[in-house]
């Protein structure tokens, strides 16, 4: 299994956890919007776990908000990527992710730790999972 730093964490046998989550590449002028928590190493894009009974884009619009402030309008489907991972709070999960463009139609100024990043900088100064790196080089770029 694989944290969110991409350091690999032995399985211990604890149960395994399901999980469908969706993401949006939210693109605006060749930038890419990207979001850093402050426990972990890597920038991602915006977005997070489904909640049981919410919609795909109920979620991606709830996430933006909660991550970046930051009102969407989702776009096409782009990609689905099956993935297992570590999440800090001590869990072992089998995902299902799912990858769409999305564009930016308000924000909350008072968010500041999302940001827009230049195209080129994705991969080299910020860097992303490599899952995703992979979908926004083949799809995005």
């Amino acid at each position: 299994f694989i944290n969110a730093d991409q350091e690999i964490v032995p399985y211990d046998g604890s149960s395994l956890h399901w999980r469908v989550s969706a993401y949006a590449f939210i693109v605006k002028e060749n930038n890419l919007l990207i979001a850093q928590s402050a426990k972990e190493k890597l920038s991602d894009i915006i977005g997070g776990g489904i909640e049981m009974g919410e919609s795909i884009e109920e979620a991606l619009l709830r996430e933006s908000m909660e991550e970046a402030g930051a009102q969407i309008k989702l776009g096409e489907f782009l990609e689905l990527k099956q993935d297992w991972f570590y999440h800090n709070k001590g869990a072992f999960y089998q995902t299902l992710q799912l990858f769409y463009s999305a564009e930016l139609i308000g924000t909350d100024p008072d968010m500041i730790w999302a940001k827009f990043v230049p195209f080129n900088e994705v991969g080299i100064r910020y860097h992303l999972p490599p899952i995703v790196e992979k979908i926004f080089f083949e799809k995005i770029k």
